[in-house]
């Protein structure tokens, strides 16, 4: 499921044109290219063009995976056969009707102030480690930013030096969704808990320029567990900015929900003794 492969079932003008269609509209299409490189590879395997019987059996390779995703994928070889239907009114359109259902909501477990209390401590109580000399200090930011701002995983691990700014205790939180950018007021503790960690940094002759990322430079632990498979997302109403950001007032309650990888999930379970339910950690907090 190269993004790079060339098409070569019966379908492959089609794909093409396509592609540079949604393309030419401003869409990146990066994932809908891997889908239907995976389809042209299977149809030319298995009879050379997209027919009821093929769509079935391509169907049946995507079995490991969850059925919200399944029906993704469906989804977007359904649109790319009512596009092919514009030039060939012969060809096949799968029936969306036959299509898995979305995933099942997830039902969120409420964490207490004292679980959170529980984790941080089991966090400073973790060994160090020689690629990870800032293991732990990387793991209580992350918890506490999270905590006490609802900041997205993406949002988190994109952070700079330069984006803290000490003397009006705010975060600037660059190109995030829709590509836009807000200024992030801090708590008493982020406030304290950031300085801490830069106090710590500087100790160590880590790199605090402007441009170092705020998690740190060397190899540490925290960065990848949490970058890889994991988003966050915060209940928080945000007033963003076109010309000039603007601070927001923090609200009274915030949504932390991590997707995690299943070594977070291990990493959670370990050092806080914390159920786990579907995968995902909920926590509704308090500020």
């Amino acid at each position: 499921m190269e993004a790079t492969s060339t098409f070569t079932s019966k379908m492959a003008p089609h794909i093409e044109r396509y592609l540079a269609l949604k393309q030419a509209l401003g869409r990146k299409y990066d994932g809908v290219r891997r889908v239907l490189v995976h389809l042209d590879q299977f149809v030319t395997t298995h009879g050379d063009d997209l027919t009821a019987e093929t769509f079935g059996g391509w169907c049946l390779t995507l079995q490991h995976l969850a059925s919200g995703t399944r029906r993704g994928r469906m989804r977007e070889v359904r649109n790319f056969c009512l596009y092919r239907r514009r030039y060939e009114v012969e060809s096949f359109i799968p029936d969306s009707r036959l299509f898995p259902g979305r995933h099942q909501v997830v039902r969120p477990h409420l964490f207490t102030n004292g679980e959170v209390h529980r984790l941080l401590a089991a966090i400073g109580a973790l060994p160090a480690a020689p690629t990870s000399p800032f293991r732990r200090e990387n793991l209580r930011l992350a918890v506490v930013l999270l905590y006490t701002t609802g900041l997205r995983l993406g949002e988190l691990v994109r952070l700079t030096l330069g984006d803290y700014d000490p003397r009006e205790h705010t975060l600037l939180i660059r190109d995030s969704k829709f590509h836009k950018s807000r200024l992030l007021p801090l708590s008493i503790d982020g406030t304290r808990e950031i300085d801490q960690y830069l106090e710590a940094r500087r100790s160590q002759r880590i790199a605090i320029s402007p441009e170092s990322p705020l998690l740190g430079t060397t190899l540490d632990a925290a960065l990848p567990i949490l970058a890889q498979g994991s988003r966050m997302q915060s209940s928080r109403s945000c007033v963003r900015y076109k010309s000039a950001p603007r601070q927001v007032a923090y609200p009274e309650y915030m949504i932390f929900a991590i997707v995690p990888t299943s070594r977070l999930c291990r990493l959670f379970a370990e050092v806080a003794d914390l159920a786990l339910f579907g995968g995902e950690l909920r926590l509704l907090l308090a500020t």
